[in-house]
Parts: C-alpha cells; sequence; structure tokens
C-alpha cells in the first residue's frame, strides 16, 4: 500500500469514481449502515479547486485507488454550497475559549476507503499523511459527518477527531462537527 499525494487529472479522476461509487443514493441502506458513504459530488475541477497550494491524499495499491482524502483550504469554501451550513456555523463556534474563525484551520472535504481495503488501517494512514502535510500550517483538521453514518464517525473518534458541534441544516439533515487539533 503506497500514501502519496495526488499528481494529477488522472487521480482526480480515479476519486470522482470512487466518490460515485461511494455515494449514499448509489449504495443500499443495509450497505451504507455497514459501511458508510459519501454525502457531496465534486467534479475533477472543484478537486482541483478546493486544495490550492495543498494536495489530496491517496492511497493505491498496485495501481489501483485504494481510498483519498480531500484537503479544503478556506480560500475554497465558496465554490461548495452544500457546505455553506458548515462555514456559517463556523463563524458561531468558539474553540478553546477563542472564535473558531480566529484559528487557522483546513477542511477534510471528504475521505473514503474502497470497499475492497476497508479495515485495514487506512483512513489512520491516509490522515497520517494529511496531519503531516497541514501541520506548522495550521492549528485544526475539521470536517463534518451525516448523523446517520455511524461508521465514519466511530473511525474519525477513533483517529482522535473531538465531536464540537451537531446541528440540523436547513433540509432538516443532521450533521456532526469534528475536529482535530493539530
Amino acid at each position: 500500500m503506497e500514501i502519496l499525494l495526488h499528481r494529477d487529472q488522472e487521480d482526480l479522476e480515479a476519486i470522482r469514481l470512487l466518490q460515485s461509487q461511494n455515494l449514499k443514493q448509489n449504495l443500499s441502506e443495509a450497505e451504507w449502515r455497514q459501511n458508510g458513504f459519501v454525502t457531496a459530488i465534486y467534479d475533477t475541477a472543484m478537486l482541483e479547486g478546493m486544495c490550492g497550494p495543498m494536495r489530496h491524499v491517496i492511497a493505491r495499491s498496485d495501481g489501483q485507488l485504494a481510498g483519498y482524502t480531500l484537503c479544503m483550504l478556506r480560500h475554497s469554501f465558496q465554490q461548495f454550497p452544500i457546505l455553506y451550513p458548515m462555514f456559517d456555523l463556523f463563524k458561531e463556534m468558539n474553540v478553546k475559549g477563542k472564535p473558531l474563525v480566529e484559528y487557522s484551520f483546513a477542511v477534510v472535504g471528504q475521505i473514503c476507503v474502497h470497499k475492497d481495503f476497508r479495515r485495514q488501517g487506512l483512513l489512520q494512514m491516509m490522515y497520517q499523511s494529511m496531519v503531516h502535510q497541514l501541520k506548522g500550517q495550521y492549528d485544526y483538521l475539521f470536517t463534518e459527518i451525516d448523523a446517520e453514518n455511524i461508521p465514519s464517525l466511530r473511525a474519525h473518534e477513533v483517529y482522535g477527531f473531538l465531536q464540537y458541534k451537531r446541528y440540523l441544516d436547513q433540509n432538516n439533515q443532521n450533521w456532526v462537527v469534528v475536529g482535530l487539533e493539530l
């Protein structure tokens, strides 16, 4: 297993394909309850724009994309309407007695592991690489998780993410904001 930073359009296309295979609406309820799911749909232009000078973390096994962790920097937030409620919430959140927006932070735009590579520690390996890339430049790494995505919530808790906020968005969807101090 190789943990790398994405290099080119081919990597972005592979991410987009794995994303599509793991969208909640493309899975049976039994599948998403057992293995989790992703919620946002990003095309390759969005994938390229969200990370700025940073890179997305990918995992490859024998040339096959085994997983990805998307890095989103603050400058790119306006490109993603699906995430507006989370970013509005960030303006209201406090961390250690200070408004979150006073900290330097990055956001995990999405994380996904191919079904053939789950439960092998891949999420932890990809997050280690992302933390290595961001540490020293950012104070925190945040993401939001659909409250029904119990496998993802558990995996983030195991890695050390703390729950900072639960909220109901304008579509009556429950979300959990989790963060990791870098």
